[in-house]
């Protein structure tokens, strides 16, 4: 079954729970609030279930911080 074969609704997916396990394998659970769906492609809001959201923040400012390092040079931050 290629991507072109399933189709998502609005109904399947909301209130679905994503389990993302995030690098240093930490589980992080998101609940699915579609926004747009069109074919086999989706658009949603996350809520982060749990403790999820400090660590999800955490570890996107870490990926920003690595993806722009000139940013924070002149800063004195922490690893």
């Amino acid at each position: 079954m290629s991507m072109q074969d399933v189709s998502y609704s609005r109904e399947k997916l909301f209130g679905k729970v994503l389990n993302l396990r995030l690098p240093n394998k930490t589980r992080v659970e998101l609940e699915l609030e579609p926004v747009r769906v069109d074919s086999h492609i989706f658009a949603a809001k996350f809520t982060c279930l749990g403790h999820g959201q400090d660590l999800i923040k955490k570890f996107l400012f870490n990926l920003h911080r690595s993806s722009n390092a000139d940013l924070y040079r002149s800063i004195s931050m922490a690893p």
